[in-house]
Order: C-alpha cells, then sequence, then structure tokens
C-alpha cells in the first residue's frame, strides 16, 4: 500500500483505514484467514507491516512467537544467514495426539465426574427481569482489592491450602453466589490457554494456533 502522498496529520488515520480494511477481508469460510500488508510512507518516514491473522489461527502465545520469529529471520538476513528457526511440534500433531488421548483408557475413567447427576440439578441463575441478553443490555461493576489482600490471595492463600489462584477466585464465586441466591450448587465453565503438558513427546512452547 503506498501511502508516501499522505499527509504527517492524516498518516495515522490512513493506516488505521488500512488496517480495518483488511480485517474485514479475513473470511473464515474462503479465506484468506491471513493477510500481510507492506505500507509505504516515503524515504523519511519508512514503513509498517501489517499482520492480520483470524483468531481462529492465532492465540495470544502465537503473536509472540510469531514476531520472535520474524525478527529473528529478519537479522539472519540481514547478515546474509540461512534463516534458521528452532523446531516445534505442528499443531496437526498437537491434534492428533489430542483425538487419541480423548479416546483413552484414562480419561474414559472420568466420564462418570462429567456426567454426574448432579449437574441435571443446577438452577439457572435468579434474574430480576427477563430482559433481552444482548451486549448492549450488559452493565459492568468494577471494583478494587487493596494491595494487601491481593498479595494474600495471590500469595499466601494458595501456598497454605496448596491451590492455585484461580481455585481462590473460583471458591470466592461460590461462595458469594450461595450466599446471595442459596443454591448449593454452581456450574462453571472455565476457559484455559489450552497448551497445556499432556504428552511427554509434544512441546508447544514455539507452535503457532489456537488452543484454548
Amino acid at each position: 500500500v503506498d501511502l508516501r502522498d499522505v499527509s504527517t496529520a492524516d498518516l495515522r488515520g490512513a493506516i488505521e483505514n488500512v488496517a480495518a480494511h483488511s480485517q474485514r477481508t479475513l473470511n473464515v469460510e474462503h479465506g484468506p484467514l491471513l493477510r500481510a500488508v507492506y505500507m509505504d510512507l516515503g524515504r523519511e518516514r519508512g514503513a509498517r507491516l501489517l499482520l492480520v491473522i483470524h483468531h481462529l489461527l492465532v492465540d495470544i502465545t502465537s503473536w509472540r512467537i510469531l514476531f520472535e520469529d520474524l525478527q529473528a529471520a529478519y537479522k539472519q538476513l540481514a547478515n546474509n544467514d540461512t534463516v534458521q528457526l528452532r523446531a516445534t511440534t505442528s499443531y496437526q500433531q498437537w491434534a492428533e495426539q489430542l483425538k487419541a488421548y480423548a479416546s483413552s483408557e484414562a480419561l474414559q475413567q472420568e466420564v462418570a465426574y462429567w456426567t454426574d447427576k448432579r449437574r441435571l440439578q443446577i438452577k439457572p441463575i435468579p434474574v430480576d427481569d427477563c430482559g433481552a441478553n444482548l451486549e448492549s443490555t450488559t452493565h459492568h461493576v468494577a471494583n478494587k482489592l487493596s494491595k494487601e489482600l491481593t498479595e494474600a490471595l495471590s500469595h499466601a492463600v494458595p501456598r497454605a491450602y496448596n491451590m492455585q489462584i484461580s481455585d481462590v477466585l473460583l471458591a470466592a464465586l461460590a461462595g458469594a453466589y450461595q450466599r446471595w441466591s442459596g443454591e448449593q450448587l454452581l456450574l462453571v465453565d472455565v476457559e484455559g490457554h489450552g497448551r497445556e503438558a499432556l504428552f511427554a513427546d509434544v512441546d508447544l512452547t514455539r507452535t503457532v494456533g489456537w488452543f484454548t
């Protein structure tokens, strides 16, 4: 994209327009899922490289990997060296391993936990009104914990009870929900980064993909 004739005052807006257009052209059904846009800003202002990738292809860790590899490749080419990047497990290899793991005897033993009849006893969260369940009707409430309480929750409590901070927060959520609603059961779906070390021969530290 040639932006050499765009004034400095209008440059930011022009770059943002290029970025917005590039994002709109991504198509999850027919492609493309990735666009690389080189913007020429002129001799004095240099250039910009824009990478736009659909979220189905990358998570936040993937961006760090991509930037590190791009920088490494750039330096190697600038020194007239052969580009060499660290090997990693492919996304396909991970998917195949995960599929086999899902059918394994070890995981089959967990079926009873996930199909426990108590899950059918979970009641919907009580509401005051049955309004539209839309993003536009969302209300946000913000609060802050003190430095001392934050330190206790993130370090002291997990160490004392051999828990992770997510366990502490879930326990607090369940307790607050019980006091408010009177219900003893609460079902919470928790999203994880998906890069857990499940297999000894799989290394995802340099793998680009969406694992969550």
